[in-house]
């Protein structure tokens, strides 16, 4: 009942994987249908595998077929030639807005039509690849703009990662020339009046490239297309209403491809990007009061960060002129739900990079029995939960979540071996297909639930998401095995407390004298972006086996905090108090004085919290970038003592007796 074929050397089992939810008379009418098609394909073919034979009854397959059923019409402009158009008909509406400054949309054209001549005399045109590593800014959105004006494709690269890990994409991607800020200032300007059509047919052409994280050791280019790219931002356009009385904003790194759709939905929406400091992003605070002072109407922000402002937005008071329609979110496994009586509409994404960063979507409401689902298969896209043996599997039975339609990329950028392996012959072309349309293998798990939408359920392989970003331990691992001292190594993503995924890295030392975990996570930081670098390094003798000699990750002991040394113990009351805020935050038992909270595993969510914990015990108001600037105990204790000395009188009294109570509860006996 509910059957699942799993192979286990030559032996085959069958299990039921129903979610307990699901159990219901409905579910019940849909065992028995596929114990009836069961029983009837052993009858008539008794001699078949078991893993060959029929179990989803005809009605079962026309419901499957019906949820994806979501056929609409792909627009044949490319995306910047629709922004010509709102260039044309308003020059003057508001386009860009950041601290430094605004542009129009008539602005913005005249500054990538000087930045597109540029671009051709270097020879940009159809399938050059032009690298942009710029950060979040009026540069970066006009640079986009001008490459795919020229006809060529843009390369986003987070300025964060590594030079050799930036070289590196450089030269894999073959990208004829890369835009940063110093090549970009001052910005050249068209010295006309009008503007060209743009290169690029809508179509096949290559439109971006997006590197993430790859097994082998390095990252992987993946290629998408112009059609791929209309049709998501035309999905989008038609689903939340956008228009040029929207207000949008830029939150997401550039070599996150979540930057792709705030972008090209703002531009080609005649609605106005607005682009949030670093620090406001870093506080849920600071963000949800910065939508309301800019009216900001539709939001994208990345799992953890969005799970953050809802957590704010459900115990604080929401600012009254809050103009937030709707808050979208992806990248991770959503764990949140919206408040109730929040103003706003909760939408929950799912999508690799290889689908044009959406495939699925879903609101999300405030009450619900089990995790967020990850909604329905957006316009143009079909979603199909297969076996190992790409065959259909019963509503709730897991299986791989596989893509197929319009989002799909080209390929791996130069990879025909892993395109060939990860995108396969579609066994359930659409109606009306044509020949040789192909599958996306996510690697994701996932299962149809009874009302046509999908359960993510998690990874296949040994890819993981941290904080949004998709992550290759494969790759980490090699970067690891590559330091001189290091003969063994395995890294695992543990959730030792609930909801605080982080990477873990164990490694056999090569002599006697194994590398401190500084020195390793200052080689990882040399060659990884800092999403990648592992929390914690765990030294051990031999690493664990299964029977049959693979690594056995069940068996990784947790990372243990040893005690600190006296030397770097807190020294005053304060310190203690920081340090057990740390504690908390960081999960570990002891927090030594002088280590950076970054190098015990921490981020820059988690600064933030700190931040958060202390203004709730203590009466001071603290900056996060003073905590990102000075993040060991003692120097955040420095921090709060600066801004104790500051208060006014009454307040400065009040922390004097919360320090002298604090001293008072640690002194001896």
């Amino acid at each position: 009942l509910g059957l699942q074929v799993d192979q286990q050397g030559d032996d085959w089992t069958l299990h039921a994987e129903y979610a307990a939810d699901l159990f219901e008379a409905a579910t019940v009418r849909r065992w028995l249908g596929h114990l009836r098609v069961l029983l009837e394909g052993i009858a008539a073919s008794p001699d078949t595998r078991i893993s060959e034979l029929p179990l989803l009854t005809p009605e079962e397959i026309e419901e499957l077929g019906s949820w994806n059923r979501t056929e609409a019409e792909v627009p044949r402009e490319p995306v910047h030639r629709l922004f010509r158009l709102w260039a044309e008909r308003a020059p003057d509406a508001l386009a860009v807005e950041w601290d430094g400054g605004r542009l129009t949309y008539g602005e913005l054209a005249r500054r990538a039509d000087g930045l597109v001549s540029r671009l051709r005399a270097q020879g940009v045109g159809p399938e050059t690849v032009v690298a942009l590593r710029l950060e979040r800014s009026p540069e970066l959105v006009t640079a986009v703009l001008a490459v795919l004006e020229a006809g060529g494709a843009y390369l986003p690269i987070d300025p964060a990662n590594p030079e050799e890990r930036v070289r590196w994409i450089l030269e894999d991607s073959g990208a004829l020339t890369e835009l940063t800020a110093e090549t970009l200032t001052p910005l050249p300007l068209s010295r006309g009046g009008g503007w060209e059509g743009g290169s690029g047919d809508g179509g096949e052409e290559l439109a971006y490239v997006i590197y993430t994280s790859g097994s082998t050791g390095t990252p992987k280019g993946t290629e998408l297309r112009h059609r791929g790219l209309s049709n998501l931002i035309a999905w989008h356009r038609r689903t939340f209403g956008l228009g040029p009385s929207d207000r949008t904003t830029l939150v997401s790194s550039p070599g996150f491809d979540n930057s792709v759709l705030e972008i090209w939905t703002a531009l080609t929406s005649g609605a106005s990007l607005h682009v949030p400091s670093r620090d406001t992003i870093l506080s849920p605070s600071a963000l949800l009061a910065w939508t309301a002072e800019q009216r900001i109407t539709v939001m994208l922000l990345p799992t953890p960060l969005a799970e953050a402002v809802l957590a704010e937005a459900a115990v604080a008071k929401l600012p009254e002129d809050l103009a937030l329609r709707a808050l979208l979110t992806g990248g991770d496994r959503l764990r949140s739900r919206p408040a109730p009586g929040v103003p706003f509409e909760l939408i929950n994404f799912y999508g690799p990079t290889e689908s044009t960063v959406d495939a699925t979507a879903g609101r999300v409401a405030a009450h619900g029995e089990r995790a967020p689902d990850i909604g329905a298969p957006i316009a143009n896209t079909r979603v199909h939960v297969l076996d190992r043996n790409l065959r259909l599997v019963p509503v709730g039975v897991a299986g791989e979540l596989c893509l197929a339609g319009e989002g799909l990329a080209r390929a791996y950028r130069g990879r025909p071996d892993l395109t060939a392996e990860r995108f396969v012959p579609n066994p359930f072309p659409a109606s009306g297909g044509l020949p040789g349309e192909r599958l996306y293998r996510s690697g994701d798990l996932a299962c149809w639930l009874p009302d046509g939408n999908l359960q993510f359920l998690g990874r296949i392989d040994h890819q993981v998401k941290i904080r949004g970003f998709r992550i290759e331990l494969g790759e980490i691992e090699t970067v690891l095995l590559q330091y001189p001292g290091v003969r063994e190594a395995v890294v695992a993503a543990r959730e030792d407390r609930p909801d605080d995924r982080r990477l873990v890295a164990y490694y056999v030392p090569e002599h006697e004298q194994e590398p401190s975990s500084g020195q390793l996570r200052a080689w990882l930081r040399g060659k990884l972006p800092e999403f990648m670098v592992p929390a914690a390094f765990v030294p051990l003798g031999v690493l664990p086996l299964t029977p049959s000699g693979k690594i056995d990750r069940r068996a990784l002991p947790a990372p243990v905090s040893g005690p600190v040394a006296p030397a770097a113990a807190p020294r005053t009351p304060l310190e203690s108090l920081v340090a057990g805020v740390c504690s908390e935050i960081l999960g570990i038992e002891e927090v030594p004085r002088d280590v950076s909270f970054f190098d015990l595993g921490g981020n820059s969510l988690m600064a933030t919290q700190i931040v958060t914990l202390l203004q709730d015990v203590l009466p001071v108001e603290l900056n996060l970038r003073q905590v990102l600037e000075r993040p060991t105990v003692a120097r955040m204790a420095e921090i709060v003592e600066e801004e104790h000395r500051a208060l006014a009188e009454p307040e400065r009294l009040a922390m004097d007796e919360i320090l002298a109570e604090l001293e008072r509860s640690l002194a001896p006996g």
